[in-house]
């Protein structure tokens, strides 16, 4: 039995007896309310006194929650709180202690270990972060395990979000200052950093700035099975010649490698990188390997434009040669130095679930393994050939550039409303099985590689476990752009094999290549790939939706790409209602675009407008008779170009002039809306 008593609460005194007969652990607590305690505009939250110890529970100043002190005089925070009544802990950037209240905040990593310890709680728990910069001294990891459990309870989530009016920023960069000049006559600055660290990127003002690098397609350089020959011996006088990297853009790829050695107008380049790079496709011979070099980066010399940077690691030197109007001394320099700002994780049998991230901001990642031997050898989107090979392994054994935030066998997760940016690999994983998760009204933009990844190639057969499977995800009403800044072969959204996912009002817009990548294992089966090769058996792809987004400026520095592209056999798939425009300026720049092996699509009411080359292309030429039972209708389009090699195409309309007014609801209809 419990008996409760309430005195005096409207004059700022309330003193509460409970007494617990015949529970448990009998408790006796007076609940004082401080004469200040909504006199400052707080909601009135109670001061419990525990003269037992105990532990407490829900954090202060929210309707039913409260800020506990024990025995000792330190507060703690409150589990309590009547069903439905959200329970909140506060995180502030210098938070401190224990308590996680509104008036005492903790450290975020703190208010994630207390709550930990609410696994009977009766409604949602909200960890409030205040605004500010929340520097990551390692990856913030959220886990659910036998011993560790993060999920929220099926249906009252543990919710990360800002405080209103309010941007937390989650940040793995660390600022530099103490800036000098270095060369006057050449505007040349310089800071010491710490030697350990290391980095790819470096942001002056919020704005990437470009790693020092030579021209855009150099003449007089030539591949050798080695490497590079260059035209003269310049390299081998540089300062550190092995700190170079060499990019080449090979159709829909980006390769970044480093130079091993320099000898004389020689340099060879690191392997495995170099040998990943120049697999062949088709055996023997053929394929799409490298054929010129884009350009040559990393290196002072090369430092001589406005905006350039170079790190030299082994001094510990950086240099940075300054925009028109930039001031080093005010200007905020930041450093990109994690990998990973967030990793949520459970396994198969253990998903971690019911989370949500609402109003943050992920800023500022790098990713080091192309500094490696490794390199980047991209075969395709942001898949990379690593290991030493003697042919082109299989789809299945692709390694996936990793993103700043990674959820990995997550269930009923969502992130909305929040901010991914500055990151120097892929922005959002979603992979090893998800379901349920929903990426809704979220900003990605200024990303090395891809914005979105969702699914797996390695887990794709028919048979695999519903526990295995990524499906029911959710992808809608995001705004992504600025994604490709370094591997342009990177696309907006990529969506390996997964069952009923849906990429649904999204804007996609300012990016290297495709916008929206959709399927996977469709590449003939006659092609001599390593592993499970390029052509997949029955897999458990179906139901996917692609509908009503705006893909536009896309394909802008790669070719063989598409405003939407899909690969592989999907029944059941449909493609509806987008507006694709503005595709591209060279060859091969597609609105959509069904390659390899692609069976089973329904591409119905969309409208294109100035698009480079096909409005909807069927590639059957590397797979006979395997682009099969895809239907195109009902579409609107500027020119009548449609490649369709047996599949259906009837009852499309060719624009005129102004939009007819079904087109232009299906225009005004698409993307976020918000």
């Amino acid at each position: 039995m419990i008996w409760t008593t309430t005195l005096n609460k409207s004059k700022g005194l309330a003193i509460s007896l409970i007494v617990c007969v015949g529970c448990a652990k009998a408790e006796r607590r007076a609940d004082v309310t401080t004469p200040s305690a909504g006199a400052n505009g707080s909601d009135g939250a109670s001061v419990i006194a525990r003269p037992d110890g105990g532990n407490g529970g829900a954090a202060a100043n929210d309707a039913g929650s409260s800020v506990v002190v024990d025995s000792g005089g330190s507060e703690v925070v409150d589990a309590g709180g009547d069903a439905g009544v959200p329970s909140v802990l506060y995180a502030a950037p210098d938070g401190q202690g224990s308590v996680c209240a509104e008036s005492h905040p903790c450290a975020l990593t703190t208010a994630r270990d207390v709550a930990r310890t609410f696994t009977q709680r009766s409604g949602p728990l909200t960890i409030r972060l205040r605004g500010g910069t929340y520097a990551l001294s390692k990856t913030f990891q959220l886990v659910e395990s036998d011993t560790v459990h993060d999920s929220g309870l099926p249906g009252l989530p543990t919710v990360y979000e800002a405080a209103a009016g309010e941007t937390p920023v989650l940040s793995g960069g660390v600022i530099v200052s103490g800036w000098s000049l270095f060369d006057q006559a050449k505007g040349i600055y310089r800071a010491k950093v710490d030697p350990s660290l290391h980095t790819r990127q470096l942001y002056v003002g919020g704005v990437r700035a470009t790693r020092a690098r030579g021209p855009v397609r150099p003449s007089g350089f030539t591949l050798t099975d080695p490497g590079i020959t260059a035209p003269n011996a310049a390299f081998a006088t540089y300062r550190a010649p092995t700190q170079l990297e060499a990019i080449f853009d090979a159709q829909w790829r980006t390769i970044r490698c480093g130079v091993a050695s320099v000898a004389g107008a020689n340099l060879t380049l690191d392997q495995p990188c170099w040998n990943n790079a120049n697999l062949t496709k088709k055996s023997p011979g053929g394929g799409w390997r490298p054929n010129s070099l884009f350009w040559i980066e990393n290196a002072y010399e090369l430092l001589d434009e406005a905006g350039e940077w170079y790190l030299d690691e082994t001094a510990g030197d950086l240099f940075y040669k300054p925009r028109a109007g930039e001031d080093l001394t005010t200007a905020a320099v930041v450093m990109p130095v994690l990998e990973a700002l967030v990793d949520a994780r459970g396994t198969t049998d253990r998903p971690i679930h019911d989370v949500t991230f609402r109003g943050l901001t992920f800023a500022f990642s790098t990713w080091l393994r192309p500094s490696t031997t490794e390199g980047s050898a991209t075969w395709q989107a942001c898949y990379d050939v690593t290991g030493m090979n003697d042919v082109q392994p299989g789809f299945d054994a692709m390694t996936r550039m990793p993103s700043a935030v990674t959820l990995s066998a997550a269930h009923d997760f969502l992130i909305e409303k929040s901010v991914i940016t500055h990151v120097g690999a892929g922005a959002l994983s979603i992979e090893n099985g998800g379901s349920g998760n929903s990426v809704s009204a979220n900003r990605i933009e200024d990303v090395s590689g891809c914005g979105v990844q969702l699914g797996d190639l390695s887990i794709w057969s028919a048979d695999t476990p519903a526990s295995q499977r990524t499906s029911n995800n959710v992808v809608e009403k995001n705004v992504i752009t600025q994604v490709g800044a370094e591997y342009h072969g990177a696309v907006g959204i990529f969506v390996g094999f997964t069952e009923s996912s849906s990429i649904l009002h999204n804007e996609l817009f300012g990016l290297s290549y495709t916008g929206i990548s959709v399927g996977w294992g469709g590449w003939n089966s006659d092609y001599a790939f390593g592993g499970n090769g390029s052509h997949a058996g029955p897999t458990y792809a179906h139901g996917n939706r692609i509908v009503g987004n705006r893909i536009h400026d896309v394909v802008s520095v790669m070719i063989d790409g598409g405003g939407i592209y899909t690969q592989g056999p999907q029944p059941d798939s449909v493609i509806e209602e987008n507006y694709i425009y503005n595709v591209g300026t060279r060859s091969w720049a597609i609105g959509i675009y069904l390659d390899e092996g692609t069976q089973n699509y329904h591409v119905d009411r969309n409208v294109f407008t100035q698009v480079h080359d096909d409005i909807v292309r069927c590639w059957n030429t590397a797979t006979p008779n395997q682009n099969l039972n895809n239907v195109i209708e009902q579409n609107f389009a500027d020119v009548d170009f449609y490649t369709l090699d047996g599949n259906v195409g009837r009852n499309n309309t060719l624009i005129n002039g102004a939009l007819p007014a079904a087109a232009q609801a299906i225009v005004d209809a698409s993307g976020p809306g918000i």
